[in-house]
């Protein structure tokens, strides 16, 4: 009982504040935030309950437990201009666990970004973030491997009378992992990519997209450089469409140092479909060469993940909306270190519903239940694991 008790007093330590407030501004609440000419605040708040069954994603031994999270937001934008904004970001996740001692309990994210956009709509923006996270343990005397996740990225739209719009983005990033058992998955990344799109039509347009990454994860002993480049082509439909979102497809090469090629079919995939008023069906789908990340139990140098997402959602009773979706994802790890000279195929498989509903703009309630089972050709990275969990947001 105390050990409850004590829990509970720090949820609401953590929680209090930001829940004053919101009942402090309830007068000013709407969909723009909080406004001082040029300064406009977005705080948000998710307070959840979950419940696991397997904890630990084990193939025996489960553990199940509760999860009470608080997870603030907030934005603060500056207008410089009317199409001149700096905008600050920060997220936060504080979970207190009912029966398990070893996973972080707080993780956050702060960012950055400038955005101008100009008169004919042509858009470039710097945007800079840093991610403090965790991979998860795996056993009951497993610990979390903590690390800090920094990105800065540059991106330029320009639109042109010509029916042709013409997007570039640069992407610096890097990871750090706090205890040195782990740094063979520290890594720095550089990423480059150039889209080409032709609009034949008013919201449907052709597109051709290359890009370029080089990863080094520089204490590994073998293999330590991997670069992939990938040419794709396809359709894109303007948020304005009935169909929207793009598909994409095409050829990928990924290459490590002194290492296995690999090369093939790539696709990047994101289409929504509004088949009516009430019913809208969204597909997402993707093939790309993965560096490994040897905390997350992902075994050999590099693996090709493969897999797709189907959702429908449904809100002919609105405001509360229901949402099907399922997943399957193909990770073939292609070099395994565990067992020199076989390879890993794991499949995953998700399922779930989310019952949303949303009695104000400011208000969302939701629950949500996911099924997940992973099949893999080592035995120990088999898991089921059922998940539901139950939440209120509140955001100005």
């Amino acid at each position: 009982m105390p050990v409850k008790r004590d829990r509970c007093k720090r949820i609401v330590a953590a929680a209090f504040p930001l829940l004053l407030i919101f009942f402090c501004s309830s007068a000013a609440f709407s969909e723009k935030g909080l406004t001082w000419e040029r300064v406009r605040l977005m705080p948000a708040l998710t307070l959840s309950e979950t419940y696991s069954d397997n904890i630990f994603l084990t193939h025996a031994d489960l553990q199940g437990d509760f999860i009470t999270t608080v997870g603030p937001k907030a934005s603060l934008d500056f207008a410089l201009a009317p199409q001149n904004i700096l905008s600050l970001r920060y997220s936060g996740e504080f979970r207190f666990f009912e029966r398990s001692d070893n996973f972080k309990t707080s993780l956050y994210q702060s960012g950055i970004a400038w955005t101008l956009t100009a008169p004919k709509g042509s858009t470039f923006k710097i945007d800079m973030k840093e991610d403090h996270n965790s991979s998860q343990p795996y056993s009951r005397t497993d610990k979390h491997k903590d690390y800090v996740e920094q990105t800065i990225a540059a991106d330029m739209a320009l639109k042109s009378l010509l029916l042709v719009d013409f997007a570039v983005r640069y992407e610096h990033g890097s990871r750090k992992f706090t205890d040195a058992l782990y740094s063979f998955d520290d890594f720095t990344r550089d990423s480059a990519t150039i889209n080409l799109t032709y609009w034949a039509q008013p919201v449907t347009g052709f597109l051709l997209e290359y890009s370029f990454s080089r990863q080094n994860n520089s204490n590994l002993p073998v293999a330590p450089r991997m670069d992939s480049q990938t040419i794709l082509a396809g359709i894109q439909w303007r948020p304005t469409a009935k169909l929207s979102g793009h598909l994409k497809g095409g050829y990928y090469f990924a290459k490590l140092d002194g290492s296995t090629d690999s090369r093939g079919f790539g696709t990047d995939t994101d289409v929504a479909y509004q088949a009516s008023d009430v019913a809208q069906l969204s597909l997402s789908a993707f093939r790309r060469p993965v560096r490994s990340t040897i905390a997350d139990r992902e075994t050999g140098a590099f693996y090709v993940s493969a897999g797709g997402n189907l959702s429908v959602s449904y809100n002919r009773w609105s405001p509360l909306t229901l949402t099907l979706n399922a997943a399957y994802i193909n990770n073939h790890f292609e070099q395994n270190s565990i067992l020199p000279g076989a390879e890993r195929r794991d499949i995953l498989e998700s399922a779930g519903l989310i019952v949303k509903y949303s009695p104000r703009d400011w208000l969302t309630f939701n629950i949500n239940y996911q099924y997940r089972k992973n099949d893999s050709d080592i035995s120990a990275y088999t898991y089921r694991d059922n998940r539901t969990e139950a939440s209120l947001s509140l955001a100005i």
